[in-house]
């Protein structure tokens, strides 16, 4: 039997609101299943929608735009 999560513990795992959690049900973005008045997200589901979260990746930029700033550059790579 697969394990059931709330839209609270959904939501708390993909960091949105519980509403944006129950906005994607009703919009048939994320399979859920209706018992009583609660939703309830199947662990499947989410590991679908982690799936291609990648948390270790980082996008760097940064702008030089003469000789002069090279120093400027060298240090704001040091610092990120």
């Amino acid at each position: 039997m697969t394990r059931l999560y709330k839209v609270s513990e959904v939501a708390r795992m993909l960091n949105v609101h519980r509403v944006t959690v129950l906005r994607w049900i009703c919009d048939k973005k994320i399979k859920a299943i209706r018992i009583g008045k609660l939703w309830m997200i199947p662990e499947e589901e989410i590991r679908r929608l982690l799936g291609g979260r990648r948390d270790d990746v980082a996008a760097l930029y940064v702008r030089a735009s003469s000789r002069d700033q090279k120093e400027d550059l060298e240090t704001q790579i040091k610092n990120s």
